[in-house]
Protein backbone atom coordinates (compact mmCIF):
# COMPACT_ATOMS: atom_id res chain seq x y z
CA UNK A 1 0.00 0.00 0.00
CA UNK A 2 1.09 3.54 -0.61
CA UNK A 3 0.42 6.39 1.83
CA UNK A 4 -2.83 7.48 0.19
CA UNK A 5 -4.15 3.90 0.22
CA UNK A 6 -3.34 3.62 3.92
CA UNK A 7 -5.37 6.74 4.66
CA UNK A 8 -8.25 5.48 2.52
CA UNK A 9 -8.26 2.08 4.25
CA UNK A 10 -8.10 3.72 7.68
CA UNK A 11 -10.79 6.29 6.80
CA UNK A 12 -8.29 9.06 7.39
CA UNK A 13 -7.83 12.52 5.94
CA UNK A 14 -5.12 12.10 3.31
CA UNK A 15 -5.61 15.46 1.59
CA UNK A 16 -5.73 17.49 4.79
CA UNK A 17 -2.74 15.70 6.25
CA UNK A 18 -0.73 16.11 3.03
CA UNK A 19 -1.58 19.81 3.02
CA UNK A 20 -0.25 20.15 6.59
CA UNK A 21 2.80 17.89 6.26
CA UNK A 22 3.56 18.62 2.59
CA UNK A 23 5.48 15.36 2.09
CA UNK A 24 4.19 11.80 1.68
CA UNK A 25 7.52 10.34 2.80
CA UNK A 26 7.26 12.27 6.06
CA UNK A 27 3.65 11.14 6.42
CA UNK A 28 4.78 7.52 6.05
CA UNK A 29 7.37 8.01 8.81
CA UNK A 30 4.77 9.58 11.10
CA UNK A 31 2.35 6.72 10.46
CA UNK A 32 5.04 4.18 11.36
CA UNK A 33 5.80 6.13 14.55
CA UNK A 34 2.09 6.05 15.38
CA UNK A 35 2.35 2.27 15.77
CA UNK A 36 4.74 2.85 18.69
CA UNK A 37 2.42 5.25 20.51
CA UNK A 38 1.35 3.63 23.80
CA UNK A 39 -1.98 5.42 24.29
CA UNK A 40 -4.17 2.70 22.73
CA UNK A 41 -2.66 -0.02 24.94
CA UNK A 42 -2.91 2.28 27.95
CA UNK A 43 -6.59 2.85 27.19
CA UNK A 44 -7.24 -0.85 26.72
CA UNK A 45 -5.53 -1.73 30.01
CA UNK A 46 -7.20 1.08 31.98
CA UNK A 47 -10.61 0.21 30.55
CA UNK A 48 -10.20 -3.46 31.44
CA UNK A 49 -9.13 -2.41 34.95
CA UNK A 50 -12.24 -0.17 35.08
CA UNK A 51 -10.11 2.88 35.82
CA UNK A 52 -12.17 5.82 34.58
CA UNK A 53 -9.53 8.51 35.05
CA UNK A 54 -6.75 6.63 33.27
CA UNK A 55 -9.17 5.55 30.52
CA UNK A 56 -10.22 9.15 29.99
CA UNK A 57 -6.63 10.39 29.79
CA UNK A 58 -5.52 7.61 27.44
CA UNK A 59 -8.54 8.14 25.16
CA UNK A 60 -7.89 11.88 25.14
CA UNK A 61 -4.23 11.30 24.23
CA UNK A 62 -5.16 8.81 21.51
CA UNK A 63 -7.66 11.32 20.10
CA UNK A 64 -4.92 13.93 19.83
CA UNK A 65 -2.29 11.61 18.38
CA UNK A 66 -4.67 10.13 15.82
CA UNK A 67 -5.90 13.59 14.86
CA UNK A 68 -2.37 14.92 14.45
CA UNK A 69 -1.44 12.15 12.01
CA UNK A 70 -4.71 12.47 10.08
CA UNK A 71 -6.39 9.27 11.24
CA UNK A 72 -9.68 11.12 11.50
CA UNK A 73 -11.98 8.12 11.96
CA UNK A 74 -9.90 6.83 14.85
CA UNK A 75 -9.69 10.33 16.34
CA UNK A 76 -13.50 10.61 16.19
CA UNK A 77 -13.96 7.24 17.89
CA UNK A 78 -11.45 8.21 20.60
CA UNK A 79 -13.31 11.49 21.03
CA UNK A 80 -16.54 9.59 21.60
CA UNK A 81 -14.91 7.61 24.42
CA UNK A 82 -13.29 10.74 25.83
CA UNK A 83 -16.61 12.57 25.97
CA UNK A 84 -18.42 9.57 27.47
CA UNK A 85 -15.91 9.52 30.32
CA UNK A 86 -15.25 13.27 30.69
CA UNK A 87 -17.49 13.85 33.73
CA UNK A 88 -18.15 10.26 34.61
CA UNK A 89 -17.26 7.97 37.47
CA UNK A 90 -18.59 4.88 35.68
CA UNK A 91 -16.40 3.10 33.14
CA UNK A 92 -19.49 1.56 31.58
CA UNK A 93 -20.46 4.97 30.19
CA UNK A 94 -17.93 4.20 27.45
CA UNK A 95 -19.20 0.68 26.71
CA UNK A 96 -21.22 1.78 23.70
CA UNK A 97 -18.15 3.43 22.13
CA UNK A 98 -15.25 1.11 22.89
CA UNK A 99 -15.99 -1.56 20.24
CA UNK A 100 -15.99 1.05 17.46
CA UNK A 101 -12.78 2.59 18.78
CA UNK A 102 -11.08 -0.80 18.97
CA UNK A 103 -12.18 -1.62 15.42
CA UNK A 104 -10.99 1.74 14.09
CA UNK A 105 -7.60 1.24 15.77
CA UNK A 106 -7.21 -2.27 14.34
CA UNK A 107 -8.22 -1.05 10.87
CA UNK A 108 -5.66 1.77 11.00
CA UNK A 109 -2.95 -0.49 12.44
CA UNK A 110 -3.45 -3.16 9.78
CA UNK A 111 -3.37 -0.57 7.00
CA UNK A 112 -0.20 1.06 8.34
CA UNK A 113 1.50 -2.32 8.66
CA UNK A 114 0.92 -2.79 4.90
CA UNK A 115 2.62 0.47 4.06
CA UNK A 116 5.31 0.01 1.44
CA UNK A 117 8.73 1.12 2.58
Amino acid sequence: MNVQEVYEAAHGDFEGTLERMMDEEFMAKILMMFLDDPSFMQLKEAYQAQNVSDSFHAAHTLKGVAGNVGLSDLAKKASDVTEALRNSDNIHDADAYMPALMQAYETAKQAIEKLEA
